[in-house]
C-alpha cells in the first residue's frame, strides 16, 4: 500500500523560514574592513557553528615573477620583496611588489590580521590566540595596523596608542615548531576556556557543588547572556608547515591526524563561540579535472588534500588573476583575488573579491 506523498513546503511554515533568515542575518560576523573582501564573505566570518575557515595561499616559488623595471632598488622587509626607486632598464630581477606581489601566503596572513583587528576592536571582551609555527608573526606590524585602523575614526594619537597597547593584552601568541606543539597549544587553550585550573588530584567541595546547584534561573540566564557576548578567535599559522612532512611520509596518517584536529576545533568553536582561521599553502596542478577555482587562469588548489575542504566549514583560496579578461597575465596586469571554493552553507561558493594590499598592510578594494 503506497502512502500519498506530501510536499516538503507543507512541512515548514513561512514564519519558520523568515525566522531562520533573520537569525542568519543577526549572526555575529567579523570582517576585514575591505568592502570587496567582506562582500565576498557575505559580511565576514562567523563565530561558533560553521566558524572554521581555511585560507590557502601560494608559496614563494609559485608567485615570484620575473619582470622588467627601471633603476630599482630591491630590498627585503618582513620577508617580502619590495620595489623602490625609479624605473631604469634592467631585466631578469626577481622581486615581489607591494600589493599584489606580496607572497600570497603573506597576503593570507595580512587578511587574517585584519580580521583579528576587527575582532579585537569590536568588544573589550573579545580575545584571540595565535598559534604560530612559522616564526613570521610581526607583533610590531600588528600594533601599527591597529593604530592605522583606529586613526581612521579617531585622530587622537595618544588615545589610539593607549587603546592599541591594551588591545595587545588580549592577544596570546604560542610559538610552536611541530604538530605536537599545535596540539599542546590547543590543549592549553581549551583548558583555559573550560576553567580547568584545578589540579587533577583535587577533590571538589560537596557543599560548594550544592550551592552551585541552587543558582536561581535569573542568574543562569545572565551567565548565558554574558557567554554569548564573549567571542574568541584562534589563528593557526601554518598547517602546511607542521603537517607537510607527515603527509609526504604517510598520507593516510596525515589525513587522519588532520581530521582529528579539525573535529576537535569544531567542538571547541561551538562550545566557546570561536572563529577559527587555519592558514595553509596552495599547490599548482596540471589537470583541468582538479580545478577548484572559477577562474581559468588560477591553477592552484589547497595543498593539504581535497578532504580538508570538507572538514572545515569554509575554504578560501587567494591567488592572482589578470586585471583584464583577455589579459596575458603579465606581472603589471595582475590583481589579488580571494575566492570561496567551498562552504557548508554559510557562504556562497564562487563569490570572490578583488583587492590590493598597501605597504602598511591595509586591504583596499580594486
Amino acid at each position: 500500500m503506497s502512502v500519498k506523498p506530501i510536499l516538503a513546503s507543507s512541512l515548514i511554515a513561512k514564519e519558520e523560514i523568515g525566522l531562520f533568515e533573520e537569525r542568519a542575518r543577526k549572526r555575529l560576523r567579523v570582517g576585514t574592513g575591505c568592502v570587496a573582501v567582506d562582500d565576498a564573505l557575505d559580511g565576514g566570518f562567523v563565530y561558533g557553528r560553521d566558524g572554521i575557515y581555511n585560507i590557502s595561499g601560494a608559496t614563494r616559488s609559485q608567485v615570484t615573477e620575473t619582470v622588467s623595471f627601471f633603476s630599482a632598488s630591491v630590498f627585503l622587509v618582513y620577508g617580502i620583496w619590495r620595489l623602490e626607486g625609479r624605473l631604469k632598464g634592467k631585466r631578469g630581477v626577481r622581486l615581489m611588489w607591494p600589493g599584489l606581489y606580496h607572497l600570497h601566503r603573506e597576503i593570507s596572513m595580512m587578511i587574517s590580521l585584519q580580521l583579528l583587528i576587527t575582532h579585537l576592536l569590536a568588544s573589550a571582551s573579545h580575545n584571540a590566540t595565535l598559534i604560530d609555527a612559522t616564526g613570521n608573526l610581526d607583533v610590531l606590524k600588528l600594533y601599527r595596523s591597529i593604530i592605522t585602523r583606529l586613526s581612521n575614526s579617531n585622530h587622537d594619537h595618544e588615545a589610539n596608542v593607549k587603546l592599541a597597547t591594551s588591545t595587545l593584552d588580549r592577544v596570546r601568541i604560542m610559538r610552536v615548531f611541530d604538530f605536537e606543539g599545535v596540539v599542546e597549544g590547543l590543549n592549553e587553550l581549551i583548558d583555559e576556556l573550560e576553567g580547568k585550573n584545578v589540579p587533577k588530584n583535587t577533590i571538589g567541595d560537596s557543599q560548594e557543588e550544592a550551592e552551585d546547584e541552587m543558582l536561581d534561573v535569573g542568574s543562569e540566564e545572565k551567565v548565558e547572556e554574558e557567554k554569548k557576548e564573549q567571542a574568541g578567535m584562534v589563528l593557526i599559522n601554518n598547517l602546511s608547515q607542521v603537517l607537510g612532512l607527515l603527509l609526504k611520509n604517510n598520507y593516510a596518517q596525515g589525513q587522519a591526524t588532520l581530521t582529528t584536529l579539525v573535529r576537535r576545533l569544531r567542538n571547541t568553536a561551538k562550545e566557546h563561540n570561536l572563529c577559527i582561521v587555519l592558514l595553509s599553502w596552495s599547490v599548482t596542478y596540471g589537470s583541468d579535472q582538479e580545478r577548484v577555482s572559477i577562474f581559468e587562469s588560477i591553477k592552484a588548489r589547497p595543498g593539504l588534500g581535497k578532504s580538508l575542504g570538507y572538514l572545515v566549514d569554509t575554504q578560501l583560496l587567494i591567488d592572482a588573476i589578470p586585471r583584464k579578461a583577455k589579459g596575458k597575465g603579465a606581472a603589471s596586469d595582475m590583481v589579488n583575488v580571494i575566492e570561496v571554493i567551498y562552504s557548508g552553507g554559510n557562504h556562497q561558493v564562487g563569490k570572490f573579491g578583488v583587492f590590493d594590499i598597501t605597504v602598511d598592510g591595509e586591504i583596499n578594494p580594486m
